[in-house]
């Protein structure tokens, strides 16, 4: 109560003794910016489009046209200039902008029409740029102190360069079985007329395991990595990722290989190898169904074993299931009557290297499966077994019984 007393006179004014001493009235209220000035002293104007974003290369230029359309009963003087954005790292420099039109007027409800000229110097770097055209005077005042121009065009500007390597694949996606070492071939092609140096190395910087299951991170202990150490001009070169899985993996290992290639066209994300691997073990015990037999006069056993090719270099393991079938009086010697082989193959380009321009690998197994279908006439009664081991990722059983 006693602080609330004093913050209250202290508000009124009121001259208040304590602790010995003397507050002075004091006014404690809350001081703000003023958000914006008078709008009244504000002309605006229409400007078509307020936005641009544009693709250049070191050298190249392109013209854009804005529409200007003074609405208002008074005439306005046009002065386009480049502006500052505060908190941008890569500006565009007020150089590269020119206009065909500067300190015009535009009459009351009438258009005008303005070229704006950006030309990239051909030393500039590969990035992406900024910045903002105003073409009157007229702003806001902004809470941060940033004036805030009213008749404004934001520019976004990408210099990029085109690269000469080209690198294939870029994803790695396969299952691996612990204590394994594996090895992935990586294609690095220069079009160009330059000379390159590659420096491949681990870049685990935007690691992040997420999930239920185990995410192993990949360390140089489990990789090895054979490269050379430059590409020459219009030749093709491999690098060798060699990866040891450790005997005690589970879940998945995931990494990312910067290749350290020093092409001016190549951005990081563009030369990494993301790695991801599922760590897949064979099952050691077999699956087991069991069938009750009564008076039958025919079982039918269908087994479908099934993989699909989303993995490295549409690689698919080799799709098979060990079947075994024990009757009552013990295992029977049968070879299956029939074995069925099944492709789902679809039309896509998605997995040819980006210099392959032919219709070559344009065929893509999504899905492969081996079925093998066991007949037994009059089996006997009582309880069977069916036991498999599968060697894929998915299977399928399949019975029939036949009175």
């Amino acid at each position: 109560m006693r602080k609330l007393l004093i913050l209250i006179l202290v508000i009124l004014g009121i001259n208040v003794a304590f602790g010995g001493g003397v507050i002075s009235g004091v006014d404690i209220s809350p001081k703000y910016s003023t958000f914006y000035d008078d709008y009244g002293n504000i002309t605006k104007i229409s400007i078509i489009p307020k936005y641009k974003y544009i693709r250049l290369q070191p050298g190249d230029s392109e013209i854009i046209t804005v529409k200007l359309k003074n609405k208002n009963n008074k005439e306005v003087k046009i002065t386009p200039k480049v502006v500052t954005l505060p908190y941008s790292e890569d500006e565009i420099d007020e150089s590269w902008v020119s206009f065909d039109k500067t300190g015009f007027i535009l009459k009351p409800n009438s258009s005008e029409t303005i070229k704006i000229t950006i030309k990239v110097p051909k030393d500039v770097e590969k990035g992406f740029y900024s910045g903002m055209i105003v073409f009157t005077e007229d702003k806001t005042q902004m809470p941060y102190g940033m004036p805030m121009y009213v008749n404004s065009f934001m520019l976004s500007l990408d210099v990029w360069i085109p690269p000469s390597v080209y690198i294939y694949p870029k994803y790695i996606y396969d299952d691996v079985e612990p204590g394994k070492t594996i090895t992935y071939n990586i294609t690095i092609k220069n079009l160009g007329n330059k000379t390159f140096t590659i420096n491949p190395k681990i870049d685990n910087q935007d690691f992040f395991a997420y999930g239920e299951k185990p995410v192993m991170q990949l360390d140089k202990s489990m990789v090895e990595i054979e490269a050379p150490k430059t590409i020459p001009p219009k030749s093709e070169e491999i690098v060798k990722i060699k990866i040891k899985v450790p005997e005690n993996a589970k879940g998945s290992i995931h990494g990312t290989i910067n290749l350290g290639i020093n092409d001016p066209g190549l951005d990081d994300f563009q030369q990494s190898i993301d790695i991801n691997l599922r760590v897949y073990s064979k099952p050691k015990e077999p699956f087991v169904k069991e069938i009750l037999i009564n008076n039958a006069s025919k079982l039918t056993i269908k087994v479908k074993a099934s993989s699909y090719s989303w993995k490295y270099n549409n690689k698919m393991r080799d799709v098979d299931a060990n079947v075994v079938i024990e009757s009552p009086k013990g295992v029977l010697n049968i070879k299956p009557s029939k074995v069925t082989e099944n492709f789902n193959v679809y039309i896509s380009d998605w997995k040819l290297p980006p210099w392959e321009m032919d219709s070559e690998g344009i065929y893509n197994i999504g899905e492969y499966s081996k079925t093998k279908e066991y007949i037994i006439e009059n089996p006997v009664n009582g309880i069977w077994k069916v036991k498999i081991l599968p060697n894929c990722e998915s299977f399928n059983v399949e019975i029939e019984i036949e009175q």
